[in-house]
Parts: C-alpha cells; sequence; structure tokens
C-alpha cells in the first residue's frame, strides 16, 4: 500500500492524520486500527506524502489572493504569481521567491 493510499483509507475509515515534525498524530477508529501497523512501517512517506499535500493546499488557498497585498518574512508585498513557487514583489522593487507557501501570508 503505498503512502497515498494509506492516508486515503485512513481518512476513509473516519480518522483524521496530521504531522509535526517529525512525529504523526492520529486519531482512527478501533475498526481501522490494523491500519496503525502500515502506518508505522510507512511513516517515512506519510510525512512525506501529508507535507506535500499541504503544501499544495495552500499554494491553491493562496491563489485566491493574486494581486493582492500579502505579509512575507520580508515584508509587505504584493502576490505576484503562485506555481511550484510563490513570487511576491516587495516594496523595494524587488521579486522574491518563495518554496514554502506557508511564509506568505495574506492581509485580512
Amino acid at each position: 500500500m503505498s503512502a497515498m493510499d494509506l492516508v486515503a483509507a485512513v481518512v476513509a475509515a473516519g480518522g483524521e492524520l496530521s504531522i509535526e515534525g517529525d512525529r504523526i498524530h492520529y486519531r482512527i477508529p478501533m475498526r481501522a486500527a490494523f491500519l496503525l501497523k502500515e502506518l508505522r512501517l510507512k511513516k517515512r512517506e506519510v510525512i512525506e506524502h501529508l507535507r506535500e499535500r499541504e503544501r499544495r493546499n495552500t499554494l491553491a488557498y493562496l491563489r485566491q489572493f493574486l494581486g493582492k497585498q500579502v505579509w512575507t518574512p520580508q515584508g509587505p508585498g504584493k502576490l505576484l504569481a503562485v506555481d511550484d513557487c510563490v513570487t511576491v514583489g516587495l516594496e523595494n522593487d524587488r521579486r522574491k521567491h518563495w518554496s514554502d507557501p506557508s511564509k506568505v501570508l495574506p492581509y485580512a
């Protein structure tokens, strides 16, 4: 079973998975407890899959803010592009690219 299939099986059974650092946090119904062994065996692959899924979800979320003001670790700017990375035009007329989209936050 691939990491993607395993995550899908946990969710289909009514379970939840999240990651914090190198740890997987889970809530799995008793009827799906048999998935825990597989989850432990494929821990690293599942963590990579969950991180990539989170990254894709964040990129999709940011697309609605194209052309709007955002906050970055280097200060405020305008969201210019969202592809495999996030491109922001900073106030000093420089463009900065972030591969980690969680570093770019839209203004509320």
